[in-house]
């Protein structure tokens, strides 16, 4: 396979599997059988994390400013545009009763005051805060921060395996002894612990193991994980003492079972660009979106039974009530409004640049 091809297909497998990681988020998210919600959380926020060191490039070791300028552009900058945006229409969701008293929770039950908007972009500066529709958003904080510590990480001890251990022994020490370090604390090693496997799995097992038995390994890996999330209800950021550890070896398992399942996909032949690829592509879309798409099903469900108006604020889905296959509606707008909203800001910006350079 020539390079070229070979690019291109590391690159469709990737694709696939943020793909697949981005919609187990959305039904994660849905009110899904609480099995499949179980299975969903042993490894769906893991895999970013892990992703993220599996595509790190060694050239930023010699080149921190660069390392640090892309990660600013592309998770700080997001974060805050986003922020500030959904902060400046908090009460306008709040008029609308996408965020009330009666049924919301959290930054639902106020409407914000003018005096409080300097208060909540300076957290938002700051990296400290998102609203509830922005509840993911958690995710770029670590990753940006999980990002720095891993690569000095990387650049200070070569031996990766030996920093990953260090990694998950802070993460133990720090939840064990409640210790509270700003900007550093258990949301940030863990996610650097997840980056460091995903960089170990490409350079040191990938190629040897995994893909000589890759098939044994799915059937293995699968077995394991099923059973994991009979017994197993948690998720990356609420696991706590040695469960931590057992949670750190489930997660890495299902992170090798999405890239095996990506990899056998695609391997007898690169696949056409689709929607699989469209939406692997714009996962922060998805992100960013797919709670207020909620809304959208929330609201035709509100209609349909004569439902008080004010439920649309119930976060994130109104499972409670709804029939049992609803997560399936909930995750299918979740998905997909959010793509279509951002396909129709590319063709508004074409037409604008267009319109500019007559």
């Amino acid at each position: 396979m020539n390079s070229l091809r070979c690019h291109y297909y590391l690159d469709n497998k990737i694709t696939l599997a943020k793909a697949i990681a981005i919609v187990c988020v959305v039904i994660g998210h849905s009110g899904c059988p609480e099995l499949m919600r179980n299975l969903i959380y042993l490894f769906h926020m893991p895999f970013f994390f892990f992703i993220a060191g599996y595509c790190f490039k060694e050239k930023y070791l010699s080149d921190l400013k660069t390392f640090i300028v892309h990660r600013i552009k592309g998770l700080y900058f997001p974060f805050l545009k986003w922020n500030i945006i959904f902060i400046f229409l908090h009460n306008v969701f709040f008029d609308l009763n996408i965020y009330n008293a009666e049924y919301g929770s959290g930054n639902g039950l106020i409407r914000y005051a003018n005096h409080e908007y300097p208060h909540l972009i300076s957290a938002a500066l700051r990296f400290n805060a998102s609203e509830q529709l922005l509840g993911v958003y958690w995710f770029l904080k670590s990753l940006f921060l999980g990002y720095v510590v891993f690569y000095f990480t990387l650049k200070i001890g070569r031996n990766t395996l030996l920093g990953s251990g260090v990694l998950l022994i802070i993460c133990l020490v720090i939840d064990c002894f409640s210790i509270d370090i700003p900007y550093l604390g258990f949301r940030t090693f863990f996610p650097s612990f997840f980056i460091m496997t995903g960089y170990i799995y490409r350079k040191q097992i990938e190629t040897g193991f995994t893909m000589k038995y890759r098939k044994y390994t799915l059937i293995f890996g699968t077995v394991v994980l099923v059973i994991a999330s009979f017994f197993i209800h948690t998720e990356m950021l609420q696991t706590h003492g040695l469960m931590i550890a057992v949670y750190a070896v489930l997660a890495f398992v299902g992170c090798i079972m999405l890239l095996i399942i990506s990899d056998m996909v695609v391997e007898k032949k690169v696949r056409e660009k689709g929607i699989v690829d469209y939406i692997g592509k714009h996962t922060l879309s998805i992100m960013t979106f797919h709670f207020l798409s909620f809304k959208v099903v929330t609201l035709a469900f509100i209609i349909y039974n004569q439902l008080p108006i004010g439920m649309l604020s119930t976060f994130p889905v109104v499972s409670r009530l709804s029939p049992n296959d609803m997560w399936i509606i909930y995750s299918c707008f979740g998905i997909a409004c959010p793509l279509i909203m951002y396909r129709f800001y590319e063709k508004i910006k074409i037409k604008v640049i267009e319109y500019t350079q007559k």
